[in-house]
């Protein structure tokens, strides 16, 4: 296959010629060579080593010279879709094209005039392409002629992409980190049926559903679908929802009959068959997706159910998968090279090298980068966030400003929903969905770095303000909603802690509520009362056993 799509190119290697829509694109000879090699291994991340051996063969090169010429093809094929690139520098790995490959029917012997094609459906994978990189779709190409490569373009656009990949949104990039999630999920949703993702905004809950749903929609090949719920107002009720998963499936949306003309629309057609419906952003509306879900489920066995959301839906039958943080190095490690054993760190490398192409991080620069992702707890999306902003402020000083609040509001994706646009709005989202006890109890912890044991909240809590049963099931409400998180302690008094970015937000919530109360004079005196809240919690006598929890406490 010699004929290739992606984006709005086509290339034709055989012809050693690449175009932008009808417009040539002119491209060096090993800038080429580069490219149909990484075509060839789209999805894959392919080293140095191999591309040079490719591109030179008889030749010995310096790193230096693939950097030129990768550069000039960078450079050509500009930004993808919402300034996403092309092509990936994985550091001390190698590069990888991260967006979708389509083969074109086959070789073009002449791009002006060109007789009728003959006709192929079943396109085989690249040689050495693993099933689920980035998908190469089959194509069935039937009667064109006089192809140019604008009616190819087209023709290649509206060809059909494999059954159940239709509604899901392309990747950005590589998944890093989360095979084990995948195949955790994979598990799960063959045991159960019904399974929900859950973790904090920003830990990479969608992403981890889609690369599940790519891994495993053969087995799911006459229906899966992806409905993402983040569009629906908070008070949105299960007709609400079912308007949304009608809407996605492209069904009539008449009021009535419409639970009639979802269950028959995700009705399988036989014992053996299985569906694959994935709810996305459950957190805002879990109420009435819990009811549309339990529904669903009652009357259709067939059915498979991947939901996400930052909390449980607490439903009949759910499965919760809780999504952790990218795995990091928990120390110091020898050499940059070993630092890229961490799925933290590569993706901190990646999106900086993204934003700054000549970001080449030293075995110097590895404690730096790591210390970064400890202190954003390895959540992907403030690792990206970060990362945008190496170019500007240099590894060292955005290392030290780590608690500074202007990490929450710089924007890293201009097009992503706007919860997603800065971390600032990400947390505002989640917060605002608590209820006022869970908002204060937030702030007031907000003060304590690091873990805290449950006798020091129930002693640090007012009685006056929270009794002890109020206290509890706050706590416990906080951790189902992935704002605390349990932490190894003592038996008789767990600790729990908060992700860094969500502790400085909750601050921040903190200050502008004394602000709004306190004259500002009294700012100084209202921190210097918390903090001696907060160390008086280190002086107190053992705190008697906290009560026991209420049985409605321990689902």
């Amino acid at each position: 296959m010699s004929c290739h799509r992606f984006g709005p190119f086509l290339l034709l290697a055989s012809r050693r010629q690449l175009f932008e829509g009808s417009r040539p694109v002119k491209l060096g000879a090993r800038a080429l060579d580069l490219l149909v090699v990484l075509v060839e291994r789209a999805g894959e991340v392919v080293s140095k080593q191999t591309l040079m051996a490719q591109v030179w063969p008889q030749e010995v090169v310096e790193d230096n010279t693939l950097r030129v010429h990768m550069a000039a093809l960078r450079k050509a094929l500009g930004v993808g879709d919402s300034d996403a690139r092309y092509i990936t520098n994985v550091a001390g790995r190698g590069y990888s094209l991260v967006v979708p490959v389509v083969p074109v029917a086959q070789p073009l012997d002449d791009i002006d005039g060109l007789a009728p094609a003959s006709t192929q459906t079943d396109v085989p994978l690249p040689a050495g392409r693993r099933a689920g990189a980035a998908a190469v779709v089959p194509m069935a190409l039937q009667g064109l002629e006089a192809l140019s490569p604008r009616a190819i373009e087209e023709a290649a656009t509206t060809a059909p992409l494999p059954p159940g990949l239709q509604q899901l949104p392309r990747p950005c990039g590589p998944l890093l980190g989360r095979e084990g999630t995948v195949e955790a999920l994979d598990r799960q949703l063959s045991r159960y049926g019904f399974v929900t993702l859950v973790g904090p905004g920003g830990i990479g809950k969608t992403s981890a559903a889609l690369a599940t749903a790519r891994q495993l929609w053969g087995r799911y090949p006459n229906g899966l679908w992806f409905v993402d719920l983040s569009a629906l107002p908070a008070l949105a009720s299960a007709m609400d929802v079912a308007f949304a998963v009608a809407r996605a499936l492209d069904l009539d949306l008449a009021i009535e009959g419409l639970f009639d003309r979802l269950r028959l629309h995700l009705a399988a057609a036989s014992g053996a068959e299985r569906r694959l419906l994935i709810l996305d952003n459950c957190e805002h509306v879990v109420k009435s997706v819990s009811v549309l879900v339990e529904g669903l489920l009652s009357s259709l066995p067939g059915l498979h159910l991947l939901l996400t959301s930052r909390e449980p839906l607490r439903a009949m039958g759910e499965q919760v998968y809780l999504l952790p943080s990218l795995p990091m190095p928990g120390g110091p490690v020898p050499s940059m090279a070993e630092a890229l054993h961490s799925p933290a760190v590569q993706l901190f490398v990646q999106r900086a090298q993204a934003s700054d192409q000549t970001f080449d991080p030293s075995d110097a620069d590895a404690g730096w980068i790591i210390h970064i992702c400890q202190g954003l707890d390895g959540v992907p999306l403030a690792i990206e966030h970060a990362a945008a902003m190496v170019r500007t402020f240099g590894l060292k000083a955005l290392a030290a400003s780590l608690d500074d609040r202007f990490l929450l509001l710089c924007s890293a994706h201009r097009n992503a929903i706007s919860r997603h646009q800065n971390l600032q709005a990400l947390l505002r989202w989640g917060y605002d969905l608590l209820s006022e006890p869970e908002r204060r109890l937030l702030r007031w912890l907000s003060i304590v770095r690091g873990p805290i044991s449950l006798a020091d909240i129930l002693s640090f809590v007012a009685p006056a303000t929270m009794d002890r049963q109020e206290v509890l099931e706050v706590v416990h409400s906080l951790v189902n909603k992935s704002w605390l998180f349990p932490r190894p302690g003592d038996s008789d008094s767990p600790g729990y802690r908060m992700h860094a970015m969500a502790r400085s937000f909750a601050h921040q919530m903190l200050m502008e509520e004394q602000r709004q109360r306190q004259p500002f004079g009294s700012m100084p005196l209202m921190q210097a009362d918390l903090s001696a809240r907060h160390g008086a919690l280190h002086r107190l006598p053992p705190a008697a056993p906290p009560p026991t929890l209420p049985s409605h406490l321990n689902d």
